[in-house]
């Protein structure tokens, strides 16, 4: 409990922080300037655990093997600061958008909630049957969609802690998942290459997207739902235009297994870490 303490207590710190410094254009990323994707920096991380951006998308936190580390979205280079607190228990590890909630998956096979404000646990979200690869909240922060090596997706009630729905048809593990700003779609990629979008919970997959050579490993919708970006062991990362199902951009220059996919809240900004030891920050170039 003290370890989740911390680790809310440093998570804290992010949503508080405003930087005001802009060294980019800050230019919404979408599906009509997908093409212009650039990588914006190259930072140099040990054995990443996870990511996670702060709601104003001004900076995130680095979860690694030396420890939890800020830095600002804005101003990469410059050096990280330190913050108490680990998460090697977490497979992920994510605050609701109001603030109010931080969910934590467990290699147990259950997901947690915490009260974000008093650290206090609860519910325990119990269901899947095998290790929590991701958990994500709705933008109103109602739902909880979570991703599982058990093949499948759940969609939770995120005050009752009640199990709403199972996204069942992947041929493999569930690896990341996500909803779209309005909470239409969840997403959901999966170890059998495939990318899958879902409008209703207990039915089966509205379209099933494929064009990764290797596992799908994360995938992200950006701020107005109209692109979608994915993932891979590949070492690339597709951008599909939502409405079409048609990969709209390819960026390939991770050398490993991209590890973790996100567009900032704002999307302004996507970010992408990998095995290569490598965070990648990408944008509109300025």
């Amino acid at each position: 409990m003290r370890k989740i303490a911390l680790i809310i207590s440093a998570l804290l710190i992010v949503v508080l922080l405003h930087n005001v410094v802009h060294a980019f254009s800050r230019a919404t990323i979408t599906v009509e300037n997908a093409d212009q994707v650039d990588e914006l920096a190259i930072l140099d991380h040990n054995g990443i655990y996870f990511v996670q951006w702060s709601n104003d998308s001004n900076s995130f936190v680095v979860a690694d093997v030396n420890g939890l580390w800020l830095r600002e979205a804005n101003i990469p280079a410059a050096i990280p600061r330190e913050l108490s607190g680990h998460a090697r228990t977490s497979s992920s590890l994510v605050i609701s958008p109001d603030n109010a909630v931080l969910a934590s998956g467990q290699y147990d096979n259950a997901v947690r909630l915490y009260n974000y404000q008093t650290s206090t646990e609860y519910a325990v979200l119990e269901g899947h049957t095998a290790n929590i690869n991701q958990v994500a909240f709705s933008a109103d922060s109602t739902l909880l969609v979570t991703a599982s090596d058990d093949y499948t997706a759940r969609v939770w009630d995120v005050t009752t802690g009640e199990q709403l729905g199972v996204l069942s048809g992947h041929q493999d593990a569930v690896t990341g998942v996500g909803f779209s700003p309005n909470g239409d779609l969840i997403v959901s990629g999966s170890a059998d290459g495939t990318v899958r979008l879902w409008h209703d919970v207990n039915d089966k997959a509205e379209a099933i997207l494929e064009g990764h050579a290797a596992p799908v490993t994360s995938v992200t919708f950006n701020s107005d739902g109209s692109l979608l970006a994915s993932a891979g062991e590949d070492g690339t990362i597709l951008f599909w235009d939502v409405n079409s199902h048609e990969i709209v951009n390819v960026l390939a220059n991770h050398s490993g297994s991209i590890t973790y996919l996100q567009f900032s809240p704002d999307g302004t900004f996507l970010l992408s870490a990998s095995d290569d030891n490598t965070l990648r920050l990408w944008g509109i170039g300025s």
